[in-house]
């Protein structure tokens, strides 16, 4: 059976958080609070923001069937398990029908998920009927402005 584009690429999403916290995993705590300008914080700062910020976009889109964290005081281990369980949440959550009386709107950007007001007037929004092939036919159309 072929998962559908929207299952797949909440896949690679949670595949690739997985990788960077394994390589995250080899380094010392020294290293985990590391800081660079421009950036959001330390290496394990940016791993606390990034999980919870998955577990609330969980939260939000599933009506709290996903439970929320707090993530500020987790170690890297605990995020990574907490992230390797949002694997199925998701594909659960976009692999089966869209419910056509529940309206959720989330944006996939470069940068992961964003809710729209945090996007607002950065790309062209496109209204579709609310079905996982209604999204598929649209997502090649979509472009930056």
């Amino acid at each position: 059976m072929t998962r559908s584009l929207l299952d797949d690429a909440f896949g690679h999403h949670v595949w690739a958080t997985l990788r960077l916290m394994d390589a995250c995993l080899e380094l010392s705590p020294e290293q985990l609070e590391t800081t660079v300008p421009g950036t959001y914080g330390s290496i394990i700062d940016t791993m606390r923001h990034t999980v919870g910020a998955d577990a609330s976009y969980l939260f939000v889109t599933t009506g709290g069937r996903t439970p929320q964290i707090d993530e500020d005081q987790m170690v890297l281990a605990e995020l990574r398990a907490e992230m390797e369980r949002h694997g199925p949440a998701w594909s659960e959550l976009v692999g089966g029908d869209i419910d056509p009386d529940e309206r959720v709107v989330a944006v996939i950007t470069g940068e992961g998920l964003k809710t729209l007001d945090a996007v607002r007037g950065t790309f062209e929004t496109h209204e579709i009927d609310a079905t996982v092939d209604s999204f598929e036919t649209a997502l090649p159309t979509a472009s930056p402005v």
